[in-house]
């Protein structure tokens, strides 16, 4: 299952997906170094995993935009520089 969030606040496309387990991963697409990152609560990649155990597509999704919306506003909070 795939989900894909382009972002204008930082100008680049993630891609998340679950592989072969429940947890989440996220894909940059500009960022090389930030590919198949574990996605965690808080919109972090450390603490507390998130996790997909089948529910519907709308879930997942509602999962990886929940996480998007909390990595945004850390992002804005601490203007991250790439």
């Amino acid at each position: 299952m795939v989900c894909t969030i382009k972002s204008k606040v930082i100008n680049d496309t993630l891609n998340f997906s679950v592989i072969g387990s429940h947890y989440i991963y996220v894909d940059f697409e500009s960022d090389k170094d930030f590919n198949h990152k574990q996605i965690c609560k808080g919109g972090d990649f450390m603490g507390s995993t998130l996790s997909y155990f089948g529910e519907s597509e709308k879930e997942f999704k509602n999962i990886c935009k929940k996480w998007y919306r909390s990595y945004i506003a850390d992002f804005k909070k601490y203007d991250y520089r790439y």
